[in-house]
């Protein structure tokens, strides 16, 4: 039995060692590698136990990750996030289901989806506890989603915050805090 974290550090392990890289990854550059690695094993940990086959979505465009940097984590980086994916597809953790698609003529687009290969889900049964209780909130993330329509496609948004997004924000931390305490499942 281990935790994610411990498990996450194995498989950023395993992957860096299948690399073909020149240089070892700087400091800053290994740590956004590992979180990426740990945020998509908490998504197919969470996902799985609901679904076996649960499809978690990876955003695979560069853009992705400068735009609209209110919504988005900071310790998410394009390369080190590819570099995570690309890692567990070739060691075999996960498996690509439907590769992610814009269509010009539409609009309409959609991230690339995954699923835990039998391996990964081996690994992920002898985790400790249950992921509902074991994966947090995290508390930092913005939690207000502003959201419109442009060529008929739902997109986030950047706003402005003022003292009602403020107060909306801090009441649901206070929810989140709190729901994280409790035991509800």
């Amino acid at each position: 039995m281990s935790h994610l974290s411990e498990i996450s550090l194995l498989i950023a392990s395993e992957i860096s060692s299948i690399e073909n890289r020149q240089r070892k990854r700087s400091d800053d550059a290994q740590k956004h590698f590992e979180h990426a690695i740990e945020r998509l094993l908490t998504e197919l940990w969470l996902g799985t136990v609901i679904h076996p086959e649960y499809e978690a979505g990876i955003h695979r465009r560069s853009n992705w990750y400068s735009e609209t940097p209110q919504y988005r984590d900071p310790n998410l980086t394009y390369l080190q996030t590819i570099a995570a994916y690309d890692g567990m597809v070739a060691t075999d953790f996960i498996r690509v289901v439907r590769d992610g698609y814009f269509d010009r003529d539409t609009g309409k687009s959609d991230v690339t989806k995954v699923i835990a290969t039998d391996k990964l889900l081996q690994v992920l049964e002898g985790l400790d506890g249950n992921p509902f209780k074991e994966a947090k909130p995290d508390l930092d993330k913005e939690c207000i989603l502003l959201r419109d329509r442009i060529n008929d496609q739902r997109v986030l948004i950047p706003y402005d915050n003022d003292k009602t997004t403020n107060e909306m924000r801090e009441n649901l931390i206070t929810i989140q805090a709190r729901q994280s305490q409790i035991n509800l499942y």
